[in-house]
This record gives C-alpha cells, structure tokens and sequence, in this order.
C-alpha cells in the first residue's frame, strides 16, 4: 500500500513539473518575441500535441490571447494572477498530501 502511494505522489510530481515547464516554454517564447499585447502577437510554432495542448490550457485560462488571424500574445497581468492562483492551489494539495500521509502514519503506527 505504502509503495503504491509513493509511486502515485512521485507521478504527481512528474506531472506538474512536465505542465509548468511547458507552460513556462510558451509563456517565455511569446515574451522573447515582444508578443505581449494584440498589436504585436505572433504565432507560436507548435510542431506537437503537448506544445497544443499547453497554448490551448493557456488560452483556456485567459492567459494569452488569440487574434484573429491565430496570432498570440501574452496578457502579462492575466499571467502574474494565473501563477498567484497555482502557487496557493500547489499549497493546498501539498498541505493535504501531508495529512493524508500523517493519517496514513498514525494509523499504521
């Protein structure tokens, strides 16, 4: 039990940090091109299923934004909120891990 318990909170792990990194890939390439506002929006080259999927959790977010010509652009104070909103939710899960672990422990013990 213990053991499968590890193997699921170490995939958990893999997993957000395989999300954040991609996040961060598209967020630093529209930064890179000066692509912070519709005037100056850009497309992104995305060669692959995972670079989709990050641009479309991140426009379904509200984070970039699309013209209408399929450009996009990053919306900077959307952005700083969004990650504000992920540290507190990252916080929560970390806070029940460690309660659910402790439970675990003590009724084990």
């Amino acid at each position: 039990m213990l053991s499968s318990v590890q193997a699921l909170g170490s995939s958990a792990v893999i997993v957000a940090v395989a999300i954040r990194v991609g996040e961060r890939r598209v967020v630093e390439s529209l930064q890179a091109a000066g692509s912070v506002d519709p005037g100056s929006a850009s497309r992104l080259p995305l060669r692959s299923f995972v670079q989709k999927w990050q641009v479309a959790r991140l426009l379904t977010a509200g984070v970039i934004g699309e013209t209408m010509d399929q450009a996009q652009y990053l919306k900077l104070p959307e952005y700083i909120a969004y990650r504000r909103q992920r540290r507190k939710r990252a916080l929560v899960a970390v806070v029940v891990i460690a309660v659910v672990a402790l439970s675990f422990y003590f009724v084990r013990a």
